[in-house]
């Protein structure tokens, strides 16, 4: 009995590993992988398709039945990686998204959930201005930060060096 008990600890604990990062944040948003995005129909076992709002690499989010908050420093790689696969009629946007990202580098994001709305990139200071406005009352919890650094960013975060 302990060997069959063991033998399916061991399935749930493999199965468990293959879905990767995941957290649901409610009305169909999520977390996945590093970034975060809005639940789409479809999919199947173990696999559901969503559409991405805020692309990786997410240190750190909040939720409520309102908003999502979301602090982003991008991926310095990340447009190279989506215009293989963007249809060529997203290139422009996607590119002028990257160039906004990657001026700021410390990104934040507000989605909406009510309207679906995304608001950013923004820098810290339009973050708070914007959550301001919108009555916004969530707040990012260093503790939650991934201590995750972009190993594609040259000389560090804030470009001084390492």
């Amino acid at each position: 009995m302990k060997r069959i008990v063991y033998m399916l600890y061991l399935f749930v604990l493999l199965l468990s590993g293959c879905h990767g990062d995941f957290s649901n944040l409610g009305d169909g948003y999520v977390y996945v992988n590093g970034e975060i995005g809005k639940r789409e129909s479809g999919g199947g076992l173990g696999y559901f398709p969503y559409k991405s709002l805020v692309p990786v690499h997410v240190m750190n989010y909040n939720y409520d039945s309102k908003y999502v908050i979301v602090y982003q420093i991008p991926e310095i790689d990340w447009f190279d990686d989506k215009k293989r696969y963007a249809p060529q009629k997203d290139i422009d946007s996607l590119q002028s998204l990257y160039k906004k990202m990657i001026a700021i580098r410390h990104c934040y994001w507000i989605i909406c959930k009510q309207d679906g709305k995304v608001y950013g990139p923004l820098n810290k200071e339009e973050f708070a201005l914007k959550c301001d406005s919108m009555n916004c009352n969530l707040y990012l919890d260093p503790k939650y930060e991934s201590d995750y650094v972009p190993r594609t960013w040259p000389h560090g975060i804030g470009g001084t060096g390492f």
